[in-house]
């Protein structure tokens, strides 16, 4: 801020016999901004710059882009080639949060679709995840079959997709039962309930895959006419051990010994001494005679003398 002031001393001026001369001006000099000043302006620059690269980022296009269906993609779809993947999805550039953005295929990442399959139904729109696909595992040209069957026959419905399972049928009843397996190490596609949920109660209906044309038809037989289980397999894919053959009960000469788990102590009533039968002898075998002679006179001769006999027994 400058200040003007105006100073003329006239007493001085007329005593010197001087004329009035002009007037003087006086200024004060600007002074500079103080401490708080500063802070505060520097404070609100900030605070503009700040809301400037907000607005900035809100406006913004993202820079990232995932990978989305182009089209409905079936489960067990295999992608064999780069172009078959480019022909069935799309990108766009999103906004994620980090746990999406984790499981999402960004649409650098196409190249790692081939050879894979798809577990999990995509509607068009859809976000490409890495939990809905699967290494092929061998499904290459296989065919695709489903069957049902109820939860407690299919693991207790803890399947799920990229597994590998067993088939075992039981046909006939009775005593003309038998139960064998249908196929092994098949690839679990898909896992769904009849109403389209996944682990639903009641009945559920798997997809596998399935490359022998025989093992399709022995599949769809058991399906059909057998009561059917399927196990989580320990087969992989380059595994060819055989399965046992077909199991039928047949009688056996005697049942399954009892497993052996210990020598438990139980409380016992008390009896004769462990040294004394229970005819009142020590020889155990209940006949009266201590010798084991067969006869009840104590020696060792054999032969019954008539006091003797009569006493029971005596030491010669």
């Amino acid at each position: 801020m400058e200040v003007t002031t105006a100073v003329r001393d006239d007493a001085v001026t007329a005593a010197r016999g001087e004329p009035a001369g002009p007037t003087r001006l006086l200024r004060r000099r600007r002074g500079l901004p103080g401490g708080r000043a500063v802070v505060g302006a520097l404070l609100v620059a900030a605070s503009a710059v700040g809301v400037f690269a907000a607005y900035l980022g809100a406006t913004a296009e993202p820079s990232t882009a995932y990978l989305l269906a182009g089209r409905t993609i079936e489960p067990g779809t295999r992608f064999a080639t780069l172009d078959d993947v480019l022909g069935a999805v799309g990108q766009a550039p999103l906004e994620l949060p980090p746990t999406a953005a984790g499981r999402a295929i960004r649409a650098e990442d196409a190249a790692t679709l081939v050879g894979r399959v798809v577990v999990a139904p995509l509607a068009r729109g859809d976000l490409l995840s890495r939990t809905a696909f699967v290494e092929d595992g061998g499904v290459a040209d296989a065919q695709t079959l489903s069957f049902s069957l109820p939860e407690a026959d299919a693991v207790d419905g803890s399947l799920r997709p990229g597994e590998r399972v067993d088939v075992i049928a039981t046909h006939g009843a009775g005593g003309e039962s038998f139960t064998a397996f249908v196929a092994r190490g098949l690839p679990l596609l898909r896992v769904s309930a009849p109403d389209g949920t996944v682990g639903g109660p009641g009945q559920t209906t798997l997809t596998v895959a399935v490359s022998a044309l025989d093992d399709v038809l022995a599949l769809s037989h058991a399906a059909a006419t057998a009561e059917v289980r399927v196990t989580r397999s320990t087969a992989g894919p380059g595994d060819t051990d055989p399965a046992p053959g077909a199991y039928r009960a047949t009688p056996l000469p005697e049942g399954p010994r009892p497993e052996v788990a210990g020598d438990p102590v139980f409380d016992r009533p008390p009896g004769p001494p462990e040294h004394e039968d229970v005819d009142g002898t020590v020889d155990g075998d209940g006949d009266g005679d201590v010798d084991g002679d067969g006869d009840v006179d104590g020696d060792v001769d054999g032969v019954v003398d008539v006091d003797e006999a009569t006493a029971g027994w005596s030491v010669p």
